[in-house]
């Protein structure tokens, strides 16, 4: 079981999330103030962040170094729209860990089952 920290754009796809992962056993917090970044780095307890990247580039990228630099151990996933493995690329090379399409969440969950399991 991962303790997540969801901070969505879209408050509906956050709760639809957090249902999705909360079934699966996580324990899940949705970061839905104006700073979800604060959040997550306040608080090392997190496994995983997840990041909705509909956010402006340059915001979501000092989130992400804000967050890695506060608390270095969480792994940091992103969910996006691109669909370019280039630029999927360029948010790993960021600091992200992985990178997701909204539409992937069976992908997710399998991603942290591997990554709380390790593989089987």
């Amino acid at each position: 079981m991962a303790r997540i920290l969801i901070a969505p754009v879209d408050k509906n796809f956050g709760f639809i999330l957090k249902c999705e992962l909360e079934d699966e056993g996580h324990s899940v917090d949705l970061a839905v103030r104006t700073n979800p970044a604060s959040d997550a780095a306040k608080n090392a307890a997190y496994d995983v962040v997840l990041f909705d990247m509909r956010m402006s580039s340059l915001d979501f990228f000092n989130r992400l170094t804000y967050v890695k630099r506060k608390n270095p151990g969480a792994h940091v996933v992103i969910f996006t729209d691109i669909s370019e493995e280039e630029e999927r690329a360029s948010l790993i090379d960021a600091g992200a860990n992985a990178c997701f399409g909204r539409h992937e969440i069976k992908k997710l969950k399998d991603h942290l089952r591997l990554l709380m399991n390790g593989p089987h």
